[in-house]
């Protein structure tokens, strides 16, 4: 009986493996991305990209051994890219847990949730915290204090659920001033969280325009700014502040926003916020 002929590679069916391998690891990549949410869905993004590339050359090398006849180094190659996978998914839910758990905020002893005062420095009228230090101008005698239930109705969408809330509502000029206050937010990654929901919550609104979008970050402390547009014509800007209030004390995560028809009107406010070296 003459000897069997030798296999002969199919580069089309290689290709076809490729392009499945392709395929699933790009549509499990948006799976994971709508279940974990990552902080950086450029990055995440380019991660996946990256996995996608090696898990195509992956398949293409397994099925060039199978067809080749080498099927133990194809098992061997299937088993270790299996592994690989299991240690990636593993990774992902590690870490999508700890930053779950990082973006939990600690909670706010009542000497941290207690209300802003109004104090007077020279001519000039601030809300201070009481026990923090921080302060910033006070909008002005028009504004009144909102009570909670209503602020948080105002605000829903906005700010995360253990952050404190206040704030002044001016009926006559349409204007509304919200100051927000989270501890032990300590990283970039933290605060592009926050301007990432604020951003997302202004996109919600359909109509909406987004105008300006940025975070800047020094040593442990940091600003990220939004601006928008709603779409019946509210000028929406936000600023969110991670501060250390105290030498060696936990970081704090100030956020001022002001809703106002006028653009720019409550950006005194906004650049007169005064905490642990901050002027």
């Amino acid at each position: 009986m003459p000897p069997a002929p030798p296999p002969v590679f199919s580069l089309k069916r290689g290709l076809l493996h490729a392009a499945i391998a392709l395929g699933a690891v790009l549509a499990a990549g948006l799976g994971v991305a709508l279940l974990v949410h990552p902080v950086s869905y450029e990055k995440f993004g380019e991660g996946i990209g990256q996995f996608a590339i090696f898990s195509t050359m992956a398949a293409f090398g397994a099925s060039y051994l199978f067809q080749t006849g080498r099927r133990t180094w194809g098992w061997v190659t299937v088993g270790a890219y299996g592994a690989l996978v299991v240690v990636v998914a593993v990774a992902v839910i590690v870490a999508a847990g700890q930053r779950d758990e990082r973006a939990r905020p600690a909670p706010l002893t009542p000497a941290e949730r207690a209300p802003l005062e109004q104090v007077a420095e020279g001519d000039t009228l601030l809300l201070r915290h009481p026990t923090l230090g921080f302060s910033l101008p006070h909008p002005g005698p028009a504004f009144t204090e909102i009570d909670q239930a209503e602020l948080r109705r105002l605000a829903r969408g906005m700010f995360e659920p253990g952050m404190q809330v206040y704030g002044w509502f001016d009926e006559t000029a349409g204007a509304v001033l919200v100051v927000g206050l989270m501890k032990d937010v300590g990283s970039r990654e933290e605060l592009e969280g926050f301007q990432q929901g604020f951003v997302q919550a202004l996109r919600e609104q359909p109509g909406s325009r987004l105008e300006v979008n940025t975070v800047t970050w020094s040593g442990d402390g940091g600003k990220a700014d939004v601006r928008g547009t709603l779409p019946d014509g509210t000028s929406v800007a936000a600023r969110g502040q991670v501060v250390r209030l105290a030498p060696g004390g936990p970081l704090y995560l100030i956020v001022l926003a002001a809703f106002t028809l006028e653009p720019g009107t409550l950006d005194f406010v906004l650049d007169g916020l005064r905490a642990g070296g901050l002027v």
